[in-house]
Formats: C-alpha cells, sequence, structure tokens
C-alpha cells in the first residue's frame, strides 16, 4: 500500500516540514518510511512464499526417499533370506521359478561362477587356533642393509625378538615352525 504525500496541498498545515506530534519529523519523511516499510513486508511475504513452497518440496522428497529405503530395505532383507536359505528352501525355490517363468535378480546361475568361499559378508570368518607350542625354531637373521634407503643396519638385542608361529601340514601331520625375527 502507497501513501501518497502532497506537499503543496498540505501547506493549510503549517507544521509540515516539523511536526510537533512525529517528535519534530516531516510528514514527508514519514510517508517515505511508511512505504519503505510496505515495500520491505511484501518482500518478506514474497521471501516467506518461496520458503513455504520449498520447505513443501523438501516433505515430497522426503517421503519419497522414506518409501524407496523402505522398498530397498525389503529387498535386503529378500536377498539374506535367499544368501542364508537352508537346502529345503533352496530346493523348493526351482519349483516356484518354473510356475512364475522368473528368475529372481540374485540367481547365480548365469554367472557360471562358484561360490566365494569363506563366510558371508559381514559375518566373523573361522579360524584355526594359535597352536601353543611348536616343533622347531629358526632365528631370521635381519638384513645387513636397508632395501629401501640401502642404510646399514643394527639389530638391537636388548629388545625381544619378535615371534612368527606357522603351522605347516604336510602328509596329513601338522609341523608348528617358530621364525624368530630380531628387531633391527
Amino acid at each position: 500500500m502507497q501513501f501518497c504525500f502532497y506537499p503543496t496541498l498540505e501547506r493549510a498545515y503549517g507544521n509540515v516540514s516539523h511536526c510537533p506530534h512525529l517528535g519534530g519529523a516531516s510528514i514527508g519523511t514519514l510517508v517515505q518510511i511508511a512505504n519503505h516499510s510496505g515495500t520491505t513486508i511484501d518482500q518478506l511475504y514474497r521471501q516467506l512464499d518461496a520458503v513455504r513452497k520449498r520447505n513443501s518440496e523438501l516433505v515430497d522428497d522426503n517421503l519419497r526417499l522414506a518409501k524407496e529405503l523402505q522398498q530397498v530395505k525389503l529387498e535386503l532383507k529378500l536377498e539374506r533370506q535367499n544368501k542364508f536359505a537352508t537346502n529345503e528352501q533352496k530346493n523348493a525355490e526351482p519349483e516356484t521359478e518354473v510356475a512364475t517363468g522368473e528368475t529372481p535378480a540374485g540367481d547365480a546361475s548365469d554367472d557360471k561362477q562358484p561360490k566365494k568361499k569363506g563366510a558371508p559378508l559381514g559375518h566373523p570368518g573361522w579360524y584355526r587356533p594359535t597352536p601353543t607350542h611348536y616343533d622347531w625354531a629358526i632365528d631370521v637373521k635381519a638384513p645387513k642393509r636397508c632395501p629401501h634407503c640401502n642404510a646399514p643396519v643394527s639389530v638391537l638385542p636388548a629388545i625381544d625378538p619378535i615371534e612368527h608361529l606357522q603351522e605347516d601340514i604336510l602328509d596329513n601331520v601338522s609341523r608348528v615352525v617358530c621364525y624368530r625375527h630380531h628387531l633391527s
């Protein structure tokens, strides 16, 4: 809303340039400030409308992403169920595939690659217990010179050597060798 002020028509009021009711300010200044305030308020309303529109777009995106996340979690659950299925479940799956005429997305029959050995992804592996005794020990000498910088290497006799146990199976007999690496 714009306020109109015509100082030539307002001359009937003697205090146009310094109104005592406005603290000595002129009426023209008051009208100019009121018009500027109206423009500022209109600008703030436009910004508020833009922010509200952006907020509604973000809410829609959030709902869409929540649905996608729910779908991905469901797919992951099905994939895990297929990966850890029992033999009975695995044997029952080909019958359902023939009935529907479709193969699951994660079917490995197309690849013809053997299944990767070891624990499934994210599961701890199974390790043989570390031997508590060894059959013989081998002292591994430190090199005379560093293979990287070719500087002379000196052994630190005050520090105990690092022991590495290696278990070998030869002719179905387990033999444990202790390798002692001296620190340098």
